[in-house]
This record gives structure tokens, sequence and C-alpha cells, in this order.
């Protein structure tokens, strides 16, 4: 495989792979059974896991969960990566064991959202971004998007008074880069 060539001359040890759940998903659309059913993932993957261990390099499964939502709204506009890449981004660095934090500008978000509702301080890592998920989704495509668009993750808090005339409509929406 090109792959493990690759991973041999760049010298790395380890090779994190999502561990996804595709099967116990089903549901009762037929088209996405279909596609399922013809998916080759347990196949792939223990092809990968068995190369890796005649190359000497050890595979980590990663949980995938909101891997895509955390890489969009905190990497991707930052390192000029697509979503793709910044799913990847994020499922290595869980492999390395980092936690992400939700950036301080998206928990005023859920605030924002939530009509002023405190967040629930011991809330950890993923179910933060459960939060933050269920949020944007109820207002996908809206000024809330687009101002994260616009913005990146690299607004600072002192942007919020911007944001917060953007959301009441005092100023025009600034698009997306």
């Amino acid at each position: 495989m090109e792959a493990f060539k690759w991973i041999k001359s760049h010298n790395v040890k380890t090779v994190a792979i999502e561990n996804l759940k595709l099967r116990k998903a089903f549901d009762t659309n037929k088209r996405y059974n279909r596609k399922v059913s013809n998916f080759i993932h347990a196949k792939a993957i223990g092809l990968i896991k068995s190369r890796a261990i005649k190359e000497k390099i050890a595979v980590k499964d990663v949980n995938p969960k909101f891997s895509s939502f955390i890489g969009e709204y905190k990497y991707a506009s930052t390192y000029g990566l697509s979503v793709h890449q910044a799913a990847a981004f994020v499922i290595a660095r869980r492999a390395m064991g980092y936690i992400e934090r939700v950036p301080k500008i998206l928990l005023m978000f859920i605030n924002f959202v939530k009509e002023g509702d405190p967040l629930v301080k011991p809330m950890e890592g993923l179910k933060k971004w459960g939060l933050l998920y269920g949020v944007m989704k109820r207002v996908a495509n809206s000024k809330i998007q687009n101002v994260l668009y616009a913005f990146g993750s690299s607004m600072g808090l002192d942007d919020m008074e911007t944001v917060n005339s953007v959301l009441h409509g005092a100023i025009p929406c600034p698009t997306r880069r």
C-alpha cells in the first residue's frame, strides 16, 4: 500500500482510525441500508491493521463523534483546511490524547441562542460540543453560521458587540471567507 510507504518514510509510529459503527445504525431507508451493506469498512480496517502489525506501526481506534463538526468550526478556517482535513486533524489529536475544548466565542453563541440560560459548568468536552451541535442544527443556514464562517475561530470576545449587532439586524451580515 502506498500509504504505508509514506508512513514509513515519515517515521510515523502510530496511525489513528475512526471507530465507525455503521452496522448498528441500520435505518428503514432502503438506499441507506444498501450503502451500508456494500461498504467494505470492516475489511479495509482489517487490512490496515494487519499491514500495520507487519510494519510495526501502532493503530489506535478513535471515537469519531463530532469530529467533522469540531474540525469545521475550530480548525478549518484557522488553518485553511477542508472540513474533511480538519476532521482528520481532530481524530489525530484525539489519538494523541488531546481533549477539544469549545472556544469561548462558540459558548457565547450557545448562550445567545438559548436566550441567556447559563451553561452548565461541569460539562466536559464532547457534551459541550453536542450542545453546540444541537444549537447549530436548529439555526442551520442562518445568520449565526454566516457570522461564524465570516469571523472564524480567531474571533475574539471584543467582536461580540459586532456579532450581537449582526444577529439583531442592526448591521448587515458579513459574507463567508
